[in-house]
């Protein structure tokens, strides 16, 4: 199955501070990092923003760059974004603040049945939507979601087929669940940069 990766670099980092995928360690921005995490599972890597942001992310090589269909609605609209721009039927979404993403948690959501829609992490009573697989079947549902003002992913998985990925699946591939850390504070930034990751 070919894949498209999707990273959402829309947010507005406000916990950050300062454009989160525009961070630097050692000669890559962390929105370079998950570029390299995704290279090797897809076709082609699309990074999804908004639209006065994409000037800043064309250093960014080997990917294609994607406007926000409608700016400001969090990261429903991305999705909606990577699913309307990829070339495949098939998606993998991962936030830009997600350097720690594991082959194994990737490949295991990847290798799930291509019927399921949405192929998506369940840890802790919660969905994990920006680490997860979404079908093109998906946008007449998407499109009703944030036609009716809703704005979280979870929203819309209702009408589609699901495949939730559970924890002890994930925790056989990637024990400490590492794929799943987001940078988030400037803090927890500091600490990665250090290694201390």
């Amino acid at each position: 199955m070919n894949i498209s990766g999707v990273i959402l670099a829309g947010g507005d980092s406000s916990r950050m501070g300062r454009d989160k995928a525009q961070l630097v360690k050692g000669k890559q921005t962390l929105v370079e990092m998950v570029r390299d995490c995704l290279k090797p599972h897809c076709d082609e890597i699309l990074i999804v923003s908004r639209a006065e942001r994409l000037e800043g992310l064309r250093m960014v090589r080997d990917v294609t760059l994607v406007a926000d269909s409608q700016e400001g609605r969090g990261p429903l609209v991305g999705i909606q974004a990577g699913l309307q721009a990829a070339v495949n039927e098939h998606i993998f979404v991962a936030g830009c603040d997600m350097p720690n993403l594991k082959p194994a948690t990737i490949q295991l959501i990847l290798a799930a049945d291509p019927v399921f829609d949405v192929v998506v992490p369940f840890l802790d009573d919660c969905y994990e939507p920006l680490h997860a697989r979404y079908s093109r079947r998906c946008l007449p549902a998407v499109g009703r979601a944030l036609a009716g003002a809703r704005r979280s992913v979870p929203s819309f998985f209702k009408a589609v087929k699901v495949r939730e990925i559970t924890r002890a699946e994930l925790v056989a591939v990637d024990p400490t669940l590492a794929s799943f850390e987001n940078l988030n504070t400037l803090q927890q930034w500091d600490d990665f940069n250090r290694g201390r990751d």
